[in-house]
């Protein structure tokens, strides 16, 4: 719902990280409210990949995808919009609160 997917399940990276101190996106598939795919990659901090692995994964999971790209608002940078938006295939950069990280939401 923060997104604006019906549905989505978590699918391993294109590119998986060689371990937990790495940083690396999460990515998931899945559905909008109008019943079209999505892939969802999210990252936290400021993360000048995640728009690459946002893209590596839309090609790996589902192409025809629409590709968003989720982050908090506190590191929503410029840059990402510009990386997202010159892509062959644009993601669209949605950002979330803080809240995210609320227990209640089952999220975070």
């Amino acid at each position: 719902e923060l997104v604006g997917a019906a549905e989505l399940r978590p699918v391993g990276s294109a590119v998986p990280r060689a371990n937990l101190r790495d940083p690396g996106v999460a990515s998931a598939v899945g559905t909008d409210l109008h019943g079209a795919p999505v892939v969802v990659t999210c990252s936290t901090g400021v993360d000048l990949e995640v728009v690459p692995g946002a893209a590596d994964d839309r090609l790996a999971h589902a192409p025809d995808a629409r590709s968003i790209v989720v982050v908090p608002a506190r590191d929503a940078l410029g840059v990402t919009t510009d990386l997202a938006a010159a892509l062959a295939s644009p993601a669209d950069v949605l950002t979330v609160d803080d809240a995210w990280r609320d227990p209640d939401l089952g999220v975070g």
